[in-house]
């Protein structure tokens, strides 16, 4: 594994691409939690400023990471087309890998990918946590399911990029077909909202979607009564439950790492 992990380094490391984007990636993600922690709007009966503070600034962060981060998916495509390119696939494998070795490299580049910028979450949580709340960090378990589930999600966006990478080959190709599917699937779930289909919850990009869900308006509204109105409002809501949703994420996950790796293996690369 270690040595799967060295070959896969050394070759993204060595990539101008990888390294601007992934760099751009997370400049752009710390200048928007900075820019998020100066707003300072004082409204009657809203307090912004409890997004920022302990519990909540766990979800409230995996939130707006969520809208980074699949940005990295990117970054996969490139890094496999990459290896279309300039043959450096064949290569590996006429130099003696196996094409399972060559997968589970992939899939490891994957997880280190998640796994940095979930760290990154986690510390930027508690960074923004400590200076709205103070010293007493609330590690609830609430705030590290919001954590973990982040972590998932990435690692779902970054494996689903590997899989249409793998059926289309072609960079600029599979950037559209991965942005078109978000699309497509956006429609789909409008036309199924008008037939009142539930079906719609199960798709992919929502499933992932709903990983890192929006933190509740009542957090911020002092006012007990328009509270009250917000969650019983949230409680009719038809969308899955977190655990529920975290288990279909997780087949997906298996489904997305299975026909890939059936591709790498049977097809001719």
């Amino acid at each position: 594994m270690e040595r799967l992990l060295k070959i896969e380094l050394l070759k993204i490391l060595s990539y101008n691409t990888f390294i601007i984007l992934f760099g751009l990636t997370i400049g752009f993600y710390i200048l928007f939690l900075l820019a998020g922690t100066q707003i300072n709007l004082n409204i009657d009966q809203f307090d912004l400023k409890a997004f920022l503070r302990f519990p909540t600034v766990w979800q409230s962060v995996s939130y707006y990471s969520s809208w980074f981060f699949p940005l990295l998916s990117l970054v996969v495509i490139l890094i496999l087309g990459n290896e279309f390119n300039f043959r450096t696939l064949r290569q590996n494998i006429i130099d003696g890998l196996t094409r399972t070795e060559f997968f589970y490299g992939k899939l490891l580049i994957i997880v280190l990918i998640s796994l940095l910028v979930t760290i990154l979450l986690f510390v930027s949580a508690i960074i923004i946590g400590i200076s709205f709340t103070g010293l007493s960090i609330n590690f609830n378990v609430a705030g590290l399911k919001y954590i973990f589930s982040f972590f998932i999600q990435t690692i779902a966006y970054l494996t689903f990029a590997l899989l249409i990478s793998l059926l289309v080959k072609s960079v600029g190709a599979s950037i559209v077909v991965f942005i078109g599917y978000f699309i497509f699937e956006l429609i789909i779930r409008a036309y199924l909202s008008i037939f009142s289909l539930n079906f719609a919850n199960y798709l992919p990009a929502k499933v992932f979607a709903n990983l890192t869900p929006a933190t509740s308006l009542s957090t911020i509204i002092a006012d007990e009564n328009i509270k009250l109105m917000i969650e019983k409002n949230t409680q009719l809501n038809t969308e899955l439950s977190f655990n529920a949703n975290l288990i279909v994420a997780f087949i997906y996950l298996i489904i997305f790492v299975l026909l890939s790796y059936q591709i790498i293996k049977n097809k001719d690369l």
